[in-house]
C-alpha cells in the first residue's frame, strides 16, 4: 500500500477564512514544506497512523464543536433564530451556496473561540533561541505553551469574552481583531492541515441540524459550563510523573535548583512544589479557569512546572506570531510523548524535523480544495 505526494496547494490565497490567520504565514509554511522528497510514499505504518489520526481527530473535534455550538444556541435563542434564518441552502449544497452562509461562519468562529478543541498549542525549542525584546534566552529543548483558552477569553483581546457574540467574525468587523489571538488551529506551518475541511463539514452539519430542530435550555442545563477538573488537551499522552521526577525527590538540592529556575530569571509564576510541580492545582480548578486566573496574575509571560519539567508560558500576540510563523524553523515540533512506536512516531502532529515536513507534504494532497468540494455531496448525505 502506499499514497503518494500531490501537486495541488493544500489552501489558496482566496482562503475565505481570514480569521484564522492562515494566509499570514502560508509563505513560510510553502518553504517549510519545499524540499526534494526521496522517499515520496507512505509506508504501511504511516497510512495507519494518519487514517487514525484523521479519524480520531476529525471526529472527536467537530463532534465537541456542534456540541458547544447547540449549548450556546440554546442559551441565546435569538442567535439562535437568526442563524435559521441565514441557514437557507439548496437541495444539493456547493462550495458557492455555502460561502453564502457568512453567518453560520461567524457562529462557528465564536463557538471554537470560546470553547477551542484544545486548550493549549505547544511547541520545543530546536536550539538556543532569543525571545524578542524580552532578554530571555530559551534553551533548547524547553518547552514552550501557548494557553489558547486564556487569549481567547482575555477581555483585553475581546470584549464582554464569556458573552457569545458571533458578530465578532462577521466580514465587517474582522479588522477589530488582533492577529494571534484566535488559535482554535495553531499558526503557522504546523497549524491544523485539516482546518479547511473541519470547518466545512460542521458548517454543512449546523445548517441542517437548525433547519430541523430547536435547542431549548432546561433546569439540567448547566449555566456557566462546567468543565471537568483535568489537563484537557488531545494528544494520546497527557500528564505524567515519571519515575525519574519520583526518585529526584530524594535529591533536595537538585529539586530546589530546578523549582527555582524561573525564579532566577525574573520569571512571574505559580509556586510549584516538588514532583507535582504546579499541576496539584488541576485537582482543585479545571484547566481553562486555572490557566486564566494565571493569565490575568502573571501576565502575557510567565514560567511553569509539570511535575520538574519547565513550561514557558506565552500569551502575547507579537510573541506568538514570532515563535509559530517567523522563527518557524527554530520550533519546528511539538511535545515529545515519551514513546518510539513506529505509528505513534508517524502520526502528522506528533512527527518530527525532516519526518514530519515529508509526511505532511505527502498528506497535503488530501485536502486540497479540490479534494475538499468533492466531499461536499457525501457530507450531505450523511
Amino acid at each position: 500500500m502506499d499514497a503518494e505526494k500531490g501537486r495541488d496547494i493544500t489552501r489558496d490565497e482566496r482562503d475565505i477564512h481570514e480569521s484564522h490567520h492562515v494566509n499570514e504565514g502560508i509563505k513560510i509554511a510553502k518553504r517549510a514544506m519545499n524540499i526534494n522528497l526521496v522517499n515520496k510514499q507512505f509506508t504501511e505504518y504511516e497510512i495507519l497512523a494518519q487514517a487514525l489520526v484523521f479519524f480520531l481527530a476529525g471526529y472527536e473535534t467537530t463532534t465537541t464543536t456542534l456540541t458547544f455550538c447547540t449549548y450556546e444556541l440554546a442559551l441565546n435563542p435569538h442567535i439562535q433564530r437568526h442563524s435559521q434564518k441565514k441557514s437557507i441552502l439548496p437541495s444539493i449544497p456547493t462550495e458557492g451556496s455555502l460561502a453564502r452562509l457568512p453567518y453560520l461562519d461567524a457562529v462557528l468562529s465564536e463557538t471554537l473561540r470560546l470553547h477551542p478543541p484544545s486548550l493549549r498549542l505547544t511547541r520545543l525549542a530546536a536550539t538556543d533561541y532569543k525571545l524578542d525584546k524580552t532578554g530571555i534566552t530559551i534553551q533548547k529543548g524547553q518547552q514552550i505553551e501557548i494557553p489558547v483558552y486564556a487569549i481567547h477569553t482575555c477581555k483585553e483581546n475581546y470584549p464582554n469574552p464569556f458573552q457569545f457574540n458571533p458578530d465578532r467574525f462577521m466580514p465587517e468587523n474582522r479588522h477589530n481583531m488582533k492577529p494571534y489571538t484566535y488559535l482554535p488551529f495553531g499558526a503557522g506551518p504546523r497549524s491544523c492541515i485539516g482546518m479547511r475541511f473541519a470547518l466545512l463539514e460542521a458548517k454543512l452539519a449546523l445548517a441542517h441540524i437548525i433547519r430541523r430542530f430547536n435547542f431549548i435550555k432546561t433546569q439540567n442545563t448547566d449555566v456557566p459550563l462546567q468543565y471537568k477538573r483535568t489537563y484537557r488537551i488531545t494528544t494520546p499522552k497527557i500528564f505524567i510523573i515519571e519515575i525519574d521526577s519520583i526518585l529526584i525527590m530524594i535529591n533536595n538540592n537538585k529539586w530546589k535548583k530546578t523549582l527555582n529556575y524561573w525564579t532566577e530569571r525574573n520569571i512571574p509564576g505559580p509556586k510549584p512544589i516538588p514532583i507535582f510541580g504546579n499541576y496539584l492545582s488541576f485537582f482543585f480548578k479545571d484547566l481553562p479557569h486555572l490557566e486564566l486566573e494565571w493569565y490575568h496574575k502573571y501576565g502575557r509571560l510567565y514560567g511553569t512546572f509539570a511535575g520538574e519539567k519547565r513550561e514557558l508560558m506565552v500569551s502575547d500576540p507579537e510573541m506568538i506570531k514570532q515563535l509559530l510563523v517567523r522563527d518557524f524553523y527554530s520550533m519546528p515540533n511539538r511535545r515529545d510523548i515519551g514513546t518510539r512506536h513506529k505509528v505513534f512516531m508517524s502520526v502528522m502532529f506528533l512527527s518530527r524535523d525532516e519526518n514530519w515536513k515529508r509526511i505532511r507534504a505527502i498528506a497535503s494532497s488530501s485536502f486540497t480544495s479540490s479534494k475538499i468540494k468533492q466531499t461536499i455531496g457525501l457530507i450531505n448525505e450523511c
